[in-house]
């Protein structure tokens, strides 16, 4: 289904991808829900302090940016690990959220747009 849409955006075949884009985008947002027994997540490894590596989550950010100017997903999924390593506080816990959700549903324009924490 995917090539298909992408061939069909190549093209610029608007009405195919009116029609499929709704059915495989209900497909893709379900593989979360059925993936996520197979991830456990584990709350016992300790987290670093994010405060302490300003510097390191910044690059992680323009890493996030740049995969997804890209449109790496594969690499967009290992970053998002990556910030998972970190202990931050609320607000900004928040905005990482925003983060992983934005992977998730791999939303170019909001990850290409990341700024700082």
């Amino acid at each position: 289904m995917a090539k298909v849409l992408e061939d069909a955006a190549r093209n610029s075949e608007v009405e195919v991808l009116r029609t499929m884009m709704p059915v495989f985008l209900d497909c893709w947002y379900s593989y979360r829900t059925k993936l996520e027994v197979l991830v456990q997540e584990n709350d016992s490894v300790p987290k670093t302090n994010a405060d302490d590596f300003a510097e390191d989550i910044g690059q992680l950010l323009q890493a996030i940016n740049k995969a997804a100017e890209d449109m790496d997903i594969d690499a967009l999924d290992a970053l998002g690990k990556e910030l998972d390593i970190f202990c931050f506080n609320e607000d900004v816990q928040e905005k990482v959220n925003k983060i992983h959700k934005a992977i998730a549903e791999f939303d170019v324009d909001f990850l290409q747009n990341l700024k700082e924490m």
